[in-house]
């Protein structure tokens, strides 16, 4: 399965399903360009990028409470596990369409 960036893509419903991606905010920048979504440095989640996947599933990539200027631990969210799951091996493989 592939991933695509898209900051339109709906993401309603998505969660957390315990997966991680390890990758320092500055290289998630090089990658991705800049984030979908910057709020406040207090908030839950400040930084957040939107993907759409083949099948049309929407998953985001985000920080969790991590209240760092450039975080480096990421959650992905997503309706089911097996989509966060599939987007980490998309990810790890180095398959980014920006």
């Amino acid at each position: 399965m592939n991933f695509n960036l898209d900051s339109k893509a709906d993401v309603n419903g998505t969660s957390f399903h315990d997966v991680k991606i390890l990758c320092s905010f500055d290289d998630l920048v090089a990658i991705l360009g800049e984030p979908h979504y910057c709020n406040d440095p207090y908030d839950k989640v400040r930084y957040e990028w939107l993907f759409i996947s083949d099948d049309g599933g929407g998953v985001t990539l985000y920080d969790w409470k991590s209240y760092s200027d450039k975080p480096n631990v990421w959650h992905v969210g997503g309706m089911t596990q097996d989509i966060t799951v599939s987007f980490k091996k998309w990810f790890d493989s180095g398959r980014l369409n920006k």
